[in-house]
């Protein structure tokens, strides 16, 4: 029967003692109680993700206000559909693995099987709402059509993510990661800004990418090496961004680029460094999975 899956503790990843089914419906729900679940994921969260993206949104927007209620409604689209992959990994792919991560509980996985086609449809439903939203609070803005676009694009890199098992999942993970930070920038089409495109993937597909290929699975010594566990994930990144940031502070007193470009670069380089030392006297749960 399709929901019961038998695994062994070890491979069990639950974010949260209990799990609401209502988090198969609302957006940021699912990710937030099952993919983050703790406070410290959900501080990294708001530091990698909605940090930068909402400071080069507003950069791009002149640093308008008018421009935050807009990137509300940007990012809701984004992750409702976002989720609609999580979703379709942690209940659907999870069954094929031979050694998957259960994210959910049995009772999770049966209501799911019970009401897919509502979930779904549901999804469906809050997404084309958001994206007439979205076009009404832009004055029918052409990027705004684009984004939309780029949004259910995301989805379909998802779904496709989900079905292959194989180092080519790899590619497929490098556009995932790179669109869902970068589709920001074409919002403001046809005055795409490739400087932010470019400062967005530095932001975090790259390391995140890096730290993807370091896995064992994929049998990449060169990252491998660099990168022998997950230890050493909280170092590679305040080394990653500190780095950067010294380079970026060079390149300001040069001339060559603004301090607004990448002061956020130095806020998340404070922060990654903070929690380097930070976790040498406090175990946060669960920041690095």
């Amino acid at each position: 029967m399709k929901g019961d899956i038998t695994i062994n503790s070890g491979q069990a990843k639950y974010a949260c003692a209990f799990i609401p089914n209502y988090v198969f419906y609302i957006p940021f729900a699912y990710y937030g109680v099952v993919r983050m679940g703790t406070l410290s994921k959900f501080i990294g969260f708001s530091i990698y993700y909605i940090l930068p993206t909402l400071y080069y949104f507003l950069y791009c927007f002149g640093y308008s206000l008018y421009g935050i209620p807009i990137y509300l409604v940007s990012l809701l689209l984004l992750y409702n559909l976002y989720e609609v992959g999580y979703i379709q990994n942690d209940t659907e792919t999870v069954q094929k693995d031979r050694q998957p991560s259960l994210r959910l509980y049995g009772y999770n996985l049966k209501f799911y099987y019970e009401h897919r086609c509502s979930i779904y449809l549901t999804r469906i439903f809050i997404s084309i709402t958001l994206s007439f939203l979205l076009i009404f609070i832009s004055n029918e803005n052409k990027g705004a059509f684009l984004y939309i676009v780029l949004c259910f694009i995301e989805l379909g890199v998802f779904l496709i993510y989900n079905l292959i098992r194989s180092n080519l999942s790899l590619v497929i993970f490098v556009l995932l990661q790179t669109i869902k930070y970068v589709i920001y920038a074409f919002y403001f089409y046809p005055k795409v800004n490739f400087i932010v495109i470019g400062m967005l993937i530095l932001v975090y597909p790259v390391p995140n990418i890096i730290e993807r290929f370091s896995y064992k699975r994929y049998n990449l010594s060169l990252f491998m090496n660099c990168l022998p566990n997950k230890n050493c994930f909280t170092l590679f990144r305040a080394l990653y961004f500190g780095i950067l940031s010294f380079g970026f502070i060079l390149l300001n007193i040069r001339g060559i680029l603004s301090f607004m470009c990448y002061a956020v670069f130095l806020v998340i380089a404070i922060f990654r460094i903070s929690l380097l030392l930070l976790v040498r006297i406090y175990n946060f749960k669960n920041y690095l999975t």
